[in-house]
């Protein structure tokens, strides 16, 4: 990666860019929205086609602090609007190859490297680092979670007879079919807790290299 130093410069150029207008600009965005509004212009006026690319035109263009701007940006607003759930579920953790989070980890990594050490800095990377998916479970569609099925209908004692479905082995749910965001209300809390400090803290980073 490069250097913070290497990093504030190429993020200079910028400047001439911060008042790109897009839908909901206001003249009053701070300097880290304005950075914001410079991709998401990009986006609109162009033939970039997805999140992922305007990331990388952002980093080609004015380097890595650029892109963890609107990285953390959109984090931000995705989880205060909805939680880690709709962050992933709407395709801001991940590039939509999978269901990974590998845009997260770049997130976390940017930040590890080039956020300022403050303390609350330092919750919001455990936060991060502790960002996860799971499996979930759901129920087996062919006994429909009962985890048996009908084997033979009334036998001599007037009883249906039932076999364990080999579908589940008995569990009543498959395994491996959908991620979901693990243990996201614990997340969800500790970041409402300190996100509008880590914003005013990235505000006012980003305006110092910017003046």
């Amino acid at each position: 990666m490069k250097t913070l130093h290497q990093a504030k410069k190429e993020l200079e150029k910028i400047k001439e860019h911060l008042e790109a207008p897009v839908i909901g600009y206001d003249p009053e965005d701070g300097v880290h929205q304005k950075i914001l509004n410079v991709g998401y212009h990009h986006w609109q006026e162009t033939l970039c086609n997805s999140y992922s690319e305007m990331l990388d035109y952002m980093e080609e263009n004015f380097g890595p602090l650029a892109k963890m701007a609107v990285l953390i940006g959109k984090y931000n607003q995705q989880v205060c609007n909805g939680g880690h759930i709709q962050y992933h579920d709407n395709d801001y953790s991940n590039s939509g190859d999978d269901e990974d989070f590998d845009i997260h980890r770049e997130l976390t990594s940017l930040i590890e490297v080039y956020a300022p050490k403050t303390a609350v800095n330092k919750k919001l990377l455990l936060i991060l680092k502790d960002f996860d998916l799971e499996y979930e479970e759901e129920n087996c569609w062919e006994c429909d979670g009962s985890g048996e099925i009908l084997f033979e209908s009334e036998d001599e004692d007037g009883e249906d007879e039932y076999e364990t479905c080999r579908d589940c082995d008995g569990r009543g749910y498959n395994e491996g079919y959908n991620k979901i965001v693990s243990n996201p209300d614990n997340l969800d809390n500790r970041y409402y807790e300190i996100n509008e400090k880590v914003m005013e803290g990235l505000e006012s980073f980003y305006s110092k290299i910017l003046k």
